[in-house]
């Protein structure tokens, strides 16, 4: 009797359900690696742990598991999974490739290959899969300042990433609102940088309200090693995130000398874009440069990001040693000491063999200019599009559909988010690799991740429900690299689901929220946003003015439009 196929996502490039079934139980079986070194095979056995006594090598054997690097497979992370009786036979290019194919097993078993419960016995559909990832790049962005996630949460996503064959996790460890990674050599960062004296609980468009509690908390040395290897583990690399040269109201409140100008500061309390601004003077670069050499002894990352966003860069112009520094080097506007400056990072960055990340807005400010390096475009695809007509290399992350920090849909029940919806649909209609962009320019996109920025995010149980089930749809766009059918997938989606449950994921049900997920009347109650429309063409005329300090996500005060008008 032929097995109904389980639902695959990311649905691989190629599978073929060749009829029947194999019985697989755990007291006989027996796990075999071929031309795999004895390092990664404990990494791929810690993999395949939902066989739980697959490691003891029964005498008795029904049932091969052969694990196998092949010269025959070329892609990177592409792989092989054939299952018939007596073999499972996972092949791959490399040890992330052979990763790969253990997440696609486990699909073929009952959900509870996702949980903790020793795996007994299961019929799973023979079956031939050969597949591999459109995109280099799948990843997604977790803001850990507005709110600090504890290193446990961030394992378990990064658990949760890996079953979706995501491989890139940016943590955004830095902004007004906390710093959150231990420095040995400037320790004021943490002791009082990672602790504020409360958070506001209202939307942008409401009067600020605050909850009078402190919220604080910050990785240990130690913590980042730990998340790095459990990332490596599963073929993810952690992307740091070190905001500068806005966004830094907590450095500036650990290290005020720091800062132009030079005023003491308290680590902000409230959400938007304030006028923390460091310094560009050569001695606060060396302090900088010594920050980062701090961050790259932590994290392995080929690419380290630098913000390089909504910096309110025109208070430059106020502070006499910051002029005297541009006249110096015949620079005549801030925009000039930003390409300047953002250009020796990079330059010391490429030096230390990495390679600088920054959002679109460092690109716009000086399209022809601006430093070399990764361009993050969150403003649009049409800022993507000329960063990769220059040559940049780019990762989509458009505020539509990649910010899960906006509603899930229209309705009140909804609790607070920053705006939206972004829809499961909206998600599912992205096209990151879109005709209309020419070869030259397709070739300079790295790939696409996700959102989710934690103003309004509070809790583990929170980021649960805002992140999944959208990066279930995201992670099949990015392997594929082109919009996902909609015709079948609720019902695919409806396949998946228990996965998560068997996870322990308390994500958002296709029907609505839960209960307990639900707004209700107090301070996390639904609000009516702006029109998305509207935030799109907000969006895409800031981008097109190259305006680094602009955005319509978050309030900005009348001083700030002044600035803009300099």
């Amino acid at each position: 009797m032929d097995l109904i196929p389980p639902v695959l996502l990311p649905a691989p490039k190629s599978v073929t359900w060749t009829g029947g079934h194999t019985l697989v139980r755990a007291d006989s079986l027996r796990l075999e690696f071929v031309a795999v070194d004895e390092a990664t095979a404990r990494r791929l056995s810690r993999m395949m742990g939902f066989l739980v006594s697959a490691v003891t090598m029964p005498d008795d054997v029904a049932t091969v598991v052969r694990l196998e690097l092949s010269v025959e497979i070329v892609e990177p992370e592409g792989y092989g999974l054939r299952v018939e009786p007596g073999l499972i036979h996972l092949t791959g290019g490399t040890s992330e490739g052979l990763g790969h194919a253990i997440q696609t097993l486990k699909q073929l078993f009952p959900s509870n290959a996702f949980s903790s419960v020793p795996f007994v016995e299961s019929a799973i559909a023979n079956c031939v899969i050969s597949d591999q990832p459109t995109l280099e790049w799948r990843g997604g962005m977790l803001d850990v300042s507005r709110h600090f996630f504890p290193k446990r949460s961030v394992l378990r996503l990064i658990d949760t990433m890996a079953a979706h064959k995501y491989n890139r996790l940016q943590l955004h460890l830095t902004d007004d609102q906390g710093w959150r990674i231990e420095s040995l050599r400037y320790p004021l960062l943490t002791s009082r940088g990672a602790v504020r004296a409360e958070s506001q609980t209202t939307h942008y468009d409401d009067e600020p309200a605050m909850d009078g509690t402190p919220h604080g908390g910050f990785y240990t040395q130690a913590d980042i090693k730990e998340i790095v290897a459990h990332a490596q583990e599963r073929g993810i690399v952690i992307v740091p995130e070190i905001e500068f040269p806005g966004h830094t109201g907590a450095l500036l409140a650990s290290y005020p000398a720091w800062g132009s100008p030079q005023i003491a500061r308290e680590v902000g309390t409230k959400w938007g874009i304030f006028d923390s601004l460091v310094s560009p003077l050569p001695e606060i670069e060396e302090h900088i440069k010594n920050l980062l050499s701090e961050v790259l002894e932590l994290f392995p990352s080929p690419w380290i990001h630098m913000g390089g966003d909504e910096g309110l860069i025109s208070r430059w112009l106020e502070d006499p040693p910051v002029v005297q520094h541009m006249r110096a080097k015949g620079l005549e506007t801030s925009r000039e000491l930003f390409t300047d400056f953002m250009g020796r990072i990079s330059a010391w960055l490429a030096e230390n063999g990495r390679t600088m990340i920054t959002w679109d807005d460092a690109f716009a400010n000086d399209p022809t200019g601006a430093a070399p390096g990764v361009v993050m475009a969150w403003r649009g695809t049409e800022v993507a599009r000329r960063a990769a007509d220059l040559n940049f290399d780019v990762v989509l992350s458009p505020v539509v559909p990649t910010y899960f920090d906006y509603y899930q849909a229209e309705d009140t029940r909804e609790p607070l988010a920053i705006g939206g919806p972004i829809t499961l649909q909206d998600v599912a209609e992205f096209d990151p690799l879109s005709a209309s962009w020419g070869e030259s320019a397709l070739n300079n996109v790295l790939g696409t991740q996700f959102q989710v920025w934690t103003e309004l995010i509070p809790s583990e149980r929170h980021l649960d429900y805002m992140t999944w089930p959208r990066a279930c749809v995201l992670a099949e766009v990015a392997w594929t690299g082109a919009p996902v059918p909609t015709h079948d997938l609720t019902e695919r989606l409806l396949g998946h689901l228990p996965r998560l449950d068997a996870m322990g994921v308390e994500y958002r049900p296709l029907d609505g929220p839960r209960p307990w997920q639900e707004g209700g009347l107090g301070s996390r109650r639904h609000r009516p946003s702006k029109s998305m429309a509207e935030k799109r063409a907000a969006l895409n005329r800031a981008a097109e003015d190259g305006d680094v300090a602009f955005t319509p996500l978050r309030g900005v005060t009348q001083a700030e439009e002044t600035d803009r008008a300099n």
